[in-house]
C-alpha cells in the first residue's frame, strides 16, 4: 500500500513530463511548421492584397513625414519608369497619384511637373527612372526644387511593385527609400466596368496610324444601353458617324457596327467583318481606346497601349 502510495504520484509527475515532451515535440516538429506557412501565406496575401490606391496613399504619407525645416517644402514628383509594362502611361499614372496625395496633405508645396517640363527638354535631362545625387543637385539648382522624387514600377509575376526615392536636391542624400507590392489588378491598370467609361469623349489626339491613313477621329460616344457612336472625318474629308453596340472584357472591347452616316446621309456599306476588336483603358481620367482591328483575313486585336494605336480622349461634361 505504501509502495503503490509512493509510485502512484511519481507515475503521475513521469506522465505530465511525458506528455508535456510529446505536445512539445508535436509543436515543434508538426505544428510550428505549419503555423510558419500559414503565417508566411496570410502575409503574403495581405501584402499583394493593397491595391494600388492604398500603396501610393502609404508613400506620399512615408514622403509627408520628412522633416520640412531640414528639407525645405519645394517637391517634385517625376514620373515613373516603367519595367514590364507596355509603355510609360502607368508611371505618369503613379506619379500623378502621388503628387494629388501630397497636395491633399498640404505638408509641401508641390511642383507641378508640367511647369519644369521645358527645362528638363533644354538641359536634356530625363524625367524617368530613379535620379541619381548629382543629377538631383543639378534639377534643385535649375528649379528651385528642394526635394525630388522618383522611381520605378515593376510588373511581377504576382502582381505590381513600386520603388521609390526621395532626394535632397542640396547634397544628393537619400531623405527616404522604400519598396512596395501591389494586386494591379483591382486597379485602373488594368478591367474597367461599364460605369467608368460609359459618357461622351472628345479625341484630344489621333493614333499614329490612323494619321498614316488620313483618318480623323474626333468623338465617341458610349452608352449604357451598349450603343456607341464614333464621329470622324475619313480620308476623303467627310463627316461620317459610326453607330453600332460595343461590348467590354476586361480592357478589351468589341464593336459591332451596324450604320454608317456620312455627311449627314445613312448610306449602306459593305463590311469587312461583323466584329471589330479593340483595348480601352481609364487612366487617371483620360480613356485610351482605338476601334479596328488589323489584317483581312486573321485580324489582330490593337492594343491602346501601344502608343503607334492608340487614341486619348478627354470626357466631355
Amino acid at each position: 500500500m505504501f509502495i503503490h502510495n509512493v509510485y502512484k504520484p511519481c507515475e503521475n509527475k513521469i506522465n505530465n513530463l511525458l506528455d508535456e515532451d510529446l505536445n512539445y515535440f508535436r509543436y515543434s516538429y508538426i505544428m510550428k511548421p505549419i503555423v510558419s506557412i500559414f503565417v508566411f501565406i496570410l502575409v503574403s496575401f495581405h501584402v499583394y492584397s493593397q491595391t494600388l490606391e492604398d500603396v501610393t496613399s502609404s508613400i506620399s504619407q512615408e514622403i509627408s513625414k520628412l522633416d520640412i525645416h531640414e528639407t525645405g517644402s519645394n517637391i517634385l514628383v517625376l514620373p515613373l519608369e516603367v519595367v514590364g509594362f507596355p509603355d510609360e502611361v502607368q508611371g505618369l499614372y503613379v506619379s500623378d497619384k502621388i503628387t494629388s496625395y501630397l497636395v491633399q496633405f498640404k505638408k509641401f508645396n508641390v511642383v507641378e511637373r508640367e511647369q519644369v517640363s521645358q527645362i528638363f527638354n533644354e538641359q536634356k535631362l530625363s524625367m524617368y527612372g530613379l535620379i541619381e545625387g548629382e543629377a538631383a543637385k543639378k534639377i534643385g539648382n535649375l528649379m528651385s526644387v528642394n526635394i525630388i522624387v522618383s522611381g520605378r514600377i515593376y510588373r511581377t509575376d504576382r502582381g505590381g511593385e513600386i520603388s521609390i526615392r526621395a532626394i535632397h536636391t542640396e547634397n544628393g542624400k537619400i531623405l527616404h527609400a522604400t519598396t512596395k507590392p501591389f494586386d494591379f489588378k483591382s486597379d485602373t491598370l488594368t478591367p474597367q466596368s461599364y460605369g467608368g467609361l460609359t459618357g461622351s469623349w472628345k479625341v484630344t489626339k489621333n493614333a499614329p496610324y490612323l494619321n498614316e491613313n488620313n483618318t480623323i477621329y474626333k468623338k465617341i460616344i458610349l452608352r449604357k444601353d451598349g450603343e456607341f457612336s464614333l464621329y470622324m472625318k475619313n480620308n476623303n474629308g467627310s463627316d461620317v458617324e459610326i453607330q453600332g453596340k460595343y461590348e467590354i472584357d476586361g480592357n478589351n472591347i468589341n464593336y459591332y457596327s451596324s450604320r454608317m452616316i456620312i455627311d449627314g446621309r445613312l448610306t449602306p456599306y459593305k463590311k469587312l467583318t461583323n466584329r471589330l476588336e479593340g483595348t480601352i483603358y481609364l487612366v487617371n481620367g483620360k480613356l485610351y481606346f482605338n476601334y479596328t482591328s488589323m489584317g483581312q483575313k486573321i485580324r489582330t486585336r490593337l492594343d491602346s497601349m501601344n502608343p503607334k494605336f492608340r487614341c486619348e480622349a478627354e470626357r466631355i461634361k
